[in-house]
């Protein structure tokens, strides 16, 4: 339990940081509460699309990002959201 605890708050923090700029932007704690609860249900429901039917969910990212240079950029930081999250970092 202690493990998963950790694991966690790791992923919070890594959160947290990739939404710093935005967050930076909102007046008070409940909107930023809210909008991290926020983000953190569309990461979940991307993973899960992503594990459950992956070539549907690699078509609908070519749909919203058209551009090749995007999504090459999005899957980079995909990437290292990924390792710091689990605490993979280089």
């Amino acid at each position: 339990m202690e493990e998963q605890n950790v694991e966690w708050n790791r992923y919070g923090r890594t959160l947290v940081a990739a939404m710093q700029n935005i967050i930076e932007t909102l007046d008070n704690d409940n909107l930023r509460l809210q909008f991290l609860e926020t983000a953190d249900f569309w990461l979940s429901m991307g993973i899960a699309m992503a594990i459950r039917e992956p070539q549907k969910a690699t078509r609908l990212l070519e749909i919203i990002e058209a551009h090749e240079e995007g999504r090459k950029e999005l899957e980079e930081d995909a990437l290292d959201f990924l390792s710091e999250s689990l605490g993979e970092e280089e």
